[in-house]
């Protein structure tokens, strides 16, 4: 777990930057002036912010990581994100099977492309963990910034449930909404089990978790006992709240 100075991904101390919690190159501002609408996907109506260029503070984590770790880290990473988004999109547009772009062999399992995809959302998961206090476990962090391939991020895709009241509250738009961050407690004991988020745009919802090892949980009850609790409670009165 690292604080302001150092870095929230790698730990080094440097030019701290914000990361965008939606790609900026996802919200369109290149192609019209217009705002943008932005917020958490459950209670979207009451919680959207505006923001009116993709600098605004309302596009951005509160937690910082080094210049080094928003770039050259993680370039490749947000490139091919950005793509699997794109062709994505198109197929929904034409009405055509969503899932066919991870059947395709520039996304096979074990390819870099494929990699990067899940390395992408193991960042902004990362982040999300520093945007609220909570320890970052090793393993996804290393996956994050590229110091190991070992993928440690499932990635799903649906249809976004929310995506008809959210049309109704502002009009029909391609609007990118994110899921916060949810702890999914194991059932029973509420002990952590994993941690998700998601980005949707258009009608689809991209869900990305990372489940804690026995060694982590451990680590994280030992290290960290006052969080721990604190995912307990939250696991166990709402069965996987979002906490940020």
């Amino acid at each position: 777990k690292y604080n302001e100075p150092r870095c929230s991904l790698c730990g080094e101390e440097g030019l701290l930057t914000r990361e965008h919690k939606v790609k900026a190159s996802l919200l369109g501002f290149d192609r019209d002036k217009q705002h943008r609408h932005i917020g958490p996907i459950e209670n979207f109506a009451a919680e959207f912010r505006v923001a009116q260029g993709p600098k605004s503070k309302f596009l951005k984590f509160k937690s910082k990581i080094c210049e080094a770790c928003n770039t050259s880290r993680t370039q490749s990473a947000d490139r091919q994100f950005d793509i699997y988004v794109r062709e994505v999109i198109e197929l929904v547009e034409s009405e055509k099977e969503i899932e066919s772009p991870l059947k395709s062999p520039r996304l096979n399992p074990g390819t870099a492309e494929r990699t990067d995809v899940h390395r992408y959302c193991a960042k902004i998961l990362c982040c999300f963990l520093a945007e609220v206090g909570a320890p970052t476990p090793t393993r996804l962090s290393e996956f994050a910034i590229g110091r190991t391939d070992n993928n440690c991020v499932q990635l799903n895709m649906d249809t976004d449930p929310t995506y008809v009241q959210i049309l109704k509250a502002i009009g029909p738009a391609s609007i990118p909404t994110h899921g916060g961050l949810k702890f999914s407690g194991e059932k029973g004991t509420y002990f952590p089990g994993y941690c998700f988020s998601s980005f949707s745009l258009h009608s689809v919802r991209f869900t990305y978790s990372f489940w804690f090892t026995e060694e982590e949980k451990l680590d994280l009850l030992e290290k960290y006992p006052d969080y721990y609790k604190r995912l307990i409670e939250i696991a166990g009165d709402n069965q996987g709240a979002r906490i940020e």
